[in-house]
């Protein structure tokens, strides 16, 4: 919806219906072996443009609900800045999700009495926050540059422990620089390094 000249705004609504009947096998199996998965979202973005359009500011937020791990928010704020006709920088904070999976949650490996491994249907997500700065420059209609650095935070990364079951265990983070060319040599033919 465009609000005004400045100001447009986004919504959506989304639902998934999962549904598996698994049979199991002797030493593999899931509890239960036939499952349906729901899951109920929506997202809002608002997108203001300032400065005669040379700034503009995008804040979002995805609401999830999901049979695993109920509630989900996954809020973001962007900024771009056009420098110049063919120069642009922006800077992104976000926050993902990612749910456990059917099998984290709910797979039996019966090897006994050697092995025994359970699925754990108390997980929570595993949760980034994303931190991202870019910038862009086009030199000509057919050649760009563009630069990124990110640093990522995650929390609650989902492993096995003690081969017995899956657990929220581990943090970490990441970080690094990307590069890109891109190159349209022809109207059909483009090339990106």
């Amino acid at each position: 919806y465009k609000l005004d000249t400045w100001n447009e705004f986004t919504w959506g609504l989304g639902y998934r219906f999962t549904p598996d009947d698994i049979d199991d096998s002797p030493s593999l199996s899931f509890q239960p072996l036939k499952r349906g998965d729901n899951v109920f979202s929506i997202f809002m973005q608002d997108e203001m443009s300032f400065l005669e359009d040379t700034v503009k500011v995008t804040i979002g937020n995805k609401v999830e609900h999901n049979d695993y791990t109920g509630f989900e928010v996954q809020p973001n704020i962007r900024a771009l800045w056009s420098l110049a006709d063919n120069q642009a920088l922006w800077a992104a904070v976000s926050r993902a999700v990612r749910t456990p999976s059917r099998f984290e949650s709910d797979v039996v490996i019966d090897a006994s009495p050697y092995y025994y491994f359970t699925g754990n249907n108390s997980l929570r997500s595993e949760d980034l926050l994303a931190y991202e700065v870019g910038y862009r420059i086009q030199p000509t209609k057919r050649l760009s540059f563009d630069s990124a650095t990110f640093y990522n935070v995650y929390d609650g990364i989902i492993n096995d422990v003690r081969d017995e079951t899956f657990e929220n265990v581990y943090d970490g983070e990441t970080y690094g620089i990307e590069n890109t060319v891109n190159w349209a040599a022809f109207d059909r033919w483009k090339l990106a390094g």
